[in-house]
């Protein structure tokens, strides 16, 4: 680890040199990060960059933000945790007065309707 962030492993290192090197990231730049960490299956790390993002002076949390980092949590099966961030971002979407989260609502079913189809497919069988 470095002195400047909790981030720091080998698979995100690129991304991060450009943080290191000076760059102030911007919301997109967290939430490209947030979406790889995930893909990589590493939804505690996702959600340390979301913590990250949510407390820079130099970029500020948005829907495409708390919808990625909802992914990730709903992906590794931490529910608890997506529909708590999934409650932030819809009231996020009322104080801007913009469309609810959709697709942050969506990672959530779609794990839900995965669990209950193996649910019953193993008390069928």
């Amino acid at each position: 680890m470095c002195d400047r962030c909790s981030l720091c492993s080998e698979p995100m290192a690129l991304t991060l040199a450009m943080f290191h090197a000076g760059y102030s990231p911007d919301a997109v730049s967290y939430t490209t990060l947030i979406t790889a960490l995930s893909w990589l299956g590493r939804s505690a790390d996702a959600l340390e960059a979301f913590k990250e993002l949510d407390a820079s002076p130099n970029a500020q949390v948005d829907l495409y933000a708390y919808n990625a980092v909802i992914s990730a949590l709903s992906v590794a099966g931490r529910m608890t945790d997506a529909k708590s961030y999934l409650q932030r971002a819809a009231q996020l979407a009322q104080d801007q007065a913009a469309p609810a989260p959709v697709e942050a609502f969506g990672a959530i079913i779609k794990v839900w309707y995965i669990e209950a189809k193996i649910a019953l497919e193993f008390y069928v069988s």
